[in-house]
């Protein structure tokens, strides 16, 4: 896909993917919705640095998840060892 001259394609993409509908039937959704819509879009500077934050925070918040997913590891394996007796807590 190439935008048109004077948009930035990752920031056309954000801003497709914050219009809020509910897709059904089997009708022709660009035609009949998407196309008549308007939206103000910033000046193509503006739009490269709007893109660079979304991307910065996507990769933070990615790397956050991991790092989530990593701790919920570590308590399922400390959960294990605490039931099965392994490891003791003492008050």
């Amino acid at each position: 896909m190439k935008c048109r001259e004077n948009y930035n394609i990752v920031f056309a993409f954000e801003l497709l993917q914050k219009i809020k509908y509910t897709i059904g039937g089997h009708e022709r959704h660009w035609i009949s919705k998407f196309s008549n819509i308007n939206v103000q879009v910033p000046s193509l500077e503006e739009q490269k640095a709007i893109t660079e934050i979304l991307t910065t925070a996507d990769r933070e918040l990615k790397l956050l998840q991991e790092e989530l997913e990593e701790e919920k590891r570590k308590k399922k394996a400390l959960m294990q060892l605490l039931l099965t007796g392994i490891v003791r807590v003492n008050s």
